[in-house]
């Protein structure tokens, strides 16, 4: 096998295929040169260069090549123009794949010679080497007799089953890698290749090599093309959307959408149509106009009896399977609308169509018209009315559920202030009651006194049933007045009335006052005090309410023999200096349960065995209380000890 080599020229400004050969004579040293960006007339070059005859024809077939932009025809033009210069047998353009397998891309084959156009063809060879024989692009295989050639046996076998008997191979490049190969195959006989031969193939392989560089530049340009137009259109897109107002009503959402929309296409008409069930079968009236935006020097769509045929003519599209039919974006539909009737004496040249659907049904239907004739859609107007008709369904979809959750809210709230109502009104009739119920116990107690002797067992007897009375109808008031105050605290009617309190004082006293309960439950009170703890501003009725509440708890819910542990600190909560107390004792609470251990009349299942009872609402009254007064409570429960912590601020803000 042999190779021919060629020499490479580089001009500025210009790019050059060079050949050089020995040529004798005047002409033994000629280079082609082939202006790829000036325009020039054949008849420059060959008084400028005095070509060889047969370099007139090859720029004829370069001509040709160039004048066609699609890269199939210039391949076409390539092999055929090339075996009829060559007057070879077969002539193909040859591309490998990542792998180096070879598929026949373009041939000119003559009469009684096997094609190969769109074979695939595999040379081990070439998958072995990875071309790298072609890896310069001033390299030729010439073989002017494949028998005498030196090939493999698997080479000459791949030659054989094409009737080859001599050939000649060119590279084709893409960038540094070898993209393919130019091939011309003689399969009659050897033949022995010519310098012109040479100079042609290699000249159309190197045009073959621009034409693909050209290609891809085209390609990328598209590509590059079609980006700046998506981001160009999702620009416009999010422009739309921004405009949307918030929060969102139905109103501003449809006229926001069409006037943006118009603005941004330059259209003459957008408008919302909304389909009305509620009239009769084929009435032109029952669609409605939700929203229009429209150029001023046009008519606007009346709200009803106005244009019929228009109207109906929307109105079978909200029956029709062009919308009704389902896919994959929900019921979204794309419709050319040319066929639809005029506006009265507006005509409709071409639009837009697209379905907006809530929960499979349609909905309404967003529309663009041109008024004005002679103009078309472009593929990206189409598809941004697509991604508006797709994001105005989601925001309405969003409104429904908004619409939804507040007539829920407000239903709640309803219902919410009927319980208050309700609470009050009730805790307001039970305290009269109660406080006779109280006066006529004190008067049966002291009326048993005076007629039943001290020895009698029956004055026992009735002051055992008058003392259950009286506890249970002190419960009761406690609960009719817990009530009130968390009426009263959540309604915030009384002004807070802040005076100063030592906190340790106060601490110290609730201790003691609880200290005949713990005493009675066998349990142990001890404490920790900061001696130092600053004077706190606050409501004193409430911050006692607070205290005596979480302190009476620790004594009521800690099992017999179980410790109850009081510290007081200083310390400081979201840049607030403030007094932390935490009351702590032997209990537990499961994980799941400290969430809701401040919900009204809440009781932990099963977290009073010795049934000592209470209303259910003291926390729930701490809580408020501490909102009331600027502080906070939270409550960790583990390893068998719950700790409720107070942070109280040393001034309380009205």
């Amino acid at each position: 096998m042999t190779k021919y080599k060629l020499k490479n020229l580089n001009n500025a400004g210009e790019s050059v295929l060079p050949y050089e050969a020995n040529l004798k004579e005047n002409r033994e040293r000629c280079h082609l040169v082939i202006f790829l960006r000036l325009p020039m007339t054949f008849t420059f070059l060959r008084n400028a260069c005095q070509l060889p005859s047969y370099h007139l024809p090859l720029l004829e077939v370069i001509r040709g090549m160039r004048e066609s932009l699609d890269l199939e025809r210039c391949f076409e033009t390539a092999v055929r123009e090339t075996r009829r210069l060559l007057a070879a047998d077969r002539v193909m353009v040859y591309q490998f794949d990542s792998n180096y397998i070879g598929t026949t891309v373009a041939e000119s084959v003559g009469d009684g010679w096997s094609a190969s156009l769109g074979l695939e063809i595999v040379d081990t060879c070439f998958q072995e080497s990875r071309a790298q024989q072609y890896n310069r692009k001033d390299r030729i295989n010439i073989i002017p007799d494949v028998y005498q050639a030196g090939l493999t046996q698997c080479h000459l076998q791949l030659l054989e089953q094409f009737q080859v008997k001599a050939n000649l191979v060119a590279p084709i490049f893409q960038g540094s890698r070898v993209w393919g190969l130019y091939i011309a195959h003689q399969c009659r006989a050897p033949r022995q290749w010519q310098d012109e031969d040479i100079s042609i193939m290699m000249h159309i392989a190197a045009q073959l090599t621009l034409a693909i560089q050209h290609d891809d530049a085209i390609r990328v340009e598209k590509e590059l093309e079609l980006e700046r137009q998506a981001r160009a259109d999702r620009e416009k897109l999010l422009h739309i959307m921004a405009q949307i107002p918030r929060p969102l009503t139905r109103p501003e959402t449809l006229l926001t959408t069409v006037t943006e929309l118009r603005q941004t296409l330059a259209a003459d008409r957008v408008v919302i149509y909304r389909y009305d069930p509620c009239q009769g079968e084929g009435d032109p009236h029952q669609v409605r106009v939700e929203a229009e935006s429209v150029d001023p020097q046009y008519p606007a769509i009346p709200a009803a009896d106005a244009f019929p045929e228009h109207r109906q003519r929307i109105a079978q599209m909200f029956v029709s399977e062009e919308f009704t039919q389902p896919d994959p974006n929900g019921f979204l539909r794309v419709v050319g609308v040319s066929e639809l009737p005029d506006l009265g004496d507006t005509p409709i040249d071409g639009g837009i169509l697209v379905a907006i659907a809530l929960d499979a049904t349609l909905w309404g239907i967003l529309a663009v018209y041109q008024h004005q004739p002679g103009g078309h859609w472009r593929e990206s107007e189409i598809n941004l009315v697509y991604q508006v008709g797709v994001h105005l369904t989601v925001a309405l979809q969003h409104l429904v559920l908004h619409e939804q959750a507040q007539q829920r809210i407000e239903e709640l709230q309803r219902l919410h202030q009927l319980k208050d109502d309700f609470l009050s009104t009730v805790s307001h009739e039970l305290r009269t009651p109660l406080a006779s119920i109280r006066v006529a116990i004190e008067m049966l107690k002291s009326m048993c006194k005076q007629l039943v002797p001290e020895p009698d067992p029956a004055r026992e007897r009735v002051q055992r049933y008058l003392s259950i009375l009286e506890n249970e109808s002190q419960r009761e008031i406690n609960l009719v007045e817990d009530l009130l105050n968390l009426q009263r605290l959540s309604e915030r009617r009384d002004p807070l009335h802040p005076e100063a309190i030592d906190l340790k004082q106060a601490l110290t006293q609730h201790i003691h006052g609880v200290a005949p309960l713990a005493h009675q439950y066998q349990l142990t009170i001890q404490s920790q005090l900061d001696p130092h703890l600053p004077v706190v501003y606050s409501e004193p009725v409430s911050v006692d309410r607070i205290l005596r509440e979480l302190l009476t708890n620790a004594c009521k819910y800690t099992s017999p023999g179980g410790q109850i542990l009081v510290t007081a600190q200083t310390q400081p909560f979201q840049e607030r200096e403030g007094v932390c107390v935490r009351i702590g004792n032997h209990s537990h609470i499961p994980a799941e349960e400290l969430p809701r251990i401040f919900d009204k009349f809440y009781r932990v299942p099963q977290g009073d065995p010795w049934k000592r009872g209470g209303t259910g609402l003291g926390l729930s009254l701490v809580k408020e209380l501490l909102k009331f007064l600027g502080g906070t409570i939270e409550v960790t429960s583990e390893k068998n000890w719950t700790t409720f912590s107070v942070w109280l601020p040393l001034e309380t803000q009205n």
